[in-house]
């Protein structure tokens, strides 16, 4: 039976992660292992939760000055199929995981049973806040680009999800798999400090040049097919 493995990567949201771990305990298919990459630089505040996972096995891998492409990546490349990948914002209902793992497809997402902005109700769940990535989806189009946003987020998972379009990957919604994404982002830049702000908003804008520069558009306005080399 093939292995099934839940990752996610946190930045300074430690305490979201009890949620998600205590879903995959009430899983009626329960990962064989929790791999969480640790932008935070607190190991000990994710552990903290590890009782959650009612004796599912935890690996915390801290990665520093690492953006999201390359903890995506350190992920992809040393792990066997199956991986389900989800923001540390993103819980599974009970037969979710079961479901995702017997879909079949390179690149399966779940149906979103809610999706919550900032506590308001849109239903639109982003594909790479969840998503099941096999070794026939990197091995057709390659791994998420480290040069989109160096050392931070934003942009590589739109990037990523724009070449499965191309290489005419579908995305394979597995029905009946629901999870719930309690998006709170900007609840998470109330806590920043001006200077803190301002760092993020520089680091957005790059990550969004650097689109830009490789398909000659931002999102939905692309006019490249074949990129340019950032």
């Amino acid at each position: 039976m093939t292995p099934l493995f839940v990752t996610t990567m946190v930045f300074n949201r430690h305490d979201l992660l009890r949620r998600l771990f205590v879903s995959c305990a009430e899983s009626t298919k329960r990962p064989d292992a929790v791999y969480v990459i640790d932008h935070g630089y607190a190991p000990d505040k994710i552990e903290a939760h590890a009782a959650a996972l009612d004796g599912i096995p935890l690996e915390v891998v801290t990665l520093e000055d690492a953006g999201c492409a390359f903890g995506a990546n350190w992920l992809l490349k040393r792990l066997p199929d199956d991986k389900v990948g989800c923001g540390d914002d993103v819980t599974f209902l009970p037969d979710a995981l079961r479901i995702l793992s017997e879909t079949p497809g390179d690149f399966v997402i779940p149906e979103p049973k809610s999706c919550l902005i900032d506590g308001v109700e849109c239903g639109i769940l982003n594909p790479a806040a969840c998503c099941m990535i096999r070794k026939g989806c990197t091995d057709k189009i390659g791994f998420f680009d480290e040069k989109i946003s160096p050392n931070f987020l934003y942009f590589e998972d739109t990037d990523f999800i724009r070449r499965l379009g191309l290489a005419g990957i579908p995305q394979t919604v597995a029905k009946g798999a629901h999870v719930l994404h309690y998006h709170g982002g900007s609840q998470t830049m109330k806590k920043y400090t001006q200077a803190e702000m301002d760092e993020h908003h520089t680091r957005f804008r790059t990550a969004r040049a650097n689109y830009f520069k490789k398909w000659g558009g931002e999102p939905f306005h692309e006019t490249l097919t074949t990129p340019r080399e950032l």
